[in-house]
């Protein structure tokens, strides 16, 4: 029996058209793998919202879900460094109802610092629904405002700050600035305020975020909304 033999030629047009698909199929495959991390980033932090929620109704106390971003740059707490711009860590809070200063109580013991998604960070925090005013940092899937470059110039100024916050034993209590969501007893946000959050691809590389895509212009990204009057957090698709 006579076997075919291919020629130089048929070879070298099966390499250049497994190079074509391969090439075709390449970045498909990386934006899906991109998207995965984003979303399993997301879901972690959503999931450490609804923990958080649920210990402040099941303990009735003040609940806060503490979120490092550029207040805790110059920290010597791998923990809290590694939870930057996406991580969280869960700790129990009291409130003067004269001052509405917010005081660290004590670290529940079942929520360690949780490290940020890998390929996904909070790049976005905001209260208000930006929208409903014609300004919208977030339209049609795309989100506008420009982030900077150094993790120090990061802030999330619609979270508050906490007091006397113990990083790490024989450490002296710290204030931490913009930095947690509190729970109430009854389950809703501190003073009924909702709250939106943006997670984006991108990762921290020592003091830089940085971000895929074009600045002012990301398109990978999914946004969390916290009910202020339930607490209940859900995926939110529409504009902010």
């Amino acid at each position: 029996m006579n076997r075919y033999k291919f020629t130089l030629v048929e070879l070298l047009v099966v390499v250049g058209l497994i190079s074509l698909l391969l090439g075709l199929v390449a970045p498909a495959f990386s934006r899906m793998m991109s998207g995965n991390k984003v979303a399993d980033a997301t879901g972690n932090l959503k999931l450490g919202l609804e923990q958080a929620q649920s210990y402040a109704v099941s303990r009735r106390t003040y609940v806060a879900l503490i979120l490092p971003n550029a207040s805790s740059a110059n920290t010597d707490d791998d923990g809290e460094l590694s939870a930057m711009f996406g991580g969280f860590r869960v700790a129990e809070v009291s409130i003067d109802r004269n001052s509405s200063v917010i005081t660290f109580k004590q670290w529940v013991d079942d929520f360690p610092w949780k490290a940020r998604g890998e390929g996904g960070v909070l790049i976005y925090n905001s209260t208000v629904d930006t929208g409903a005013t014609g300004s919208s940092v977030v339209k049609d899937g795309v989100f506008k405002k420009t982030i900077s470059e150094e993790t120090k110039k990061v802030k999330f100024e619609g979270l508050l700050n906490v007091e006397g916050l113990i990083m790490q034993d024989g450490t002296a209590p710290v204030t931490r600035e913009n930095c947690a969501i509190i729970f109430s007893p009854y389950g809703g946000c501190y003073c009924g305020t909702s709250y939106y959050f943006v997670v984006a691809e991108g990762k921290v590389n020592e003091d830089r975020l940085e971000l895929a895509g074009e600045k002012g212009e990301i398109i990978n990204f999914l946004t969390l909304k916290v009910n202020g009057y339930t607490g209940r957090v859900e995926y939110y698709d529409g504009n902010i």
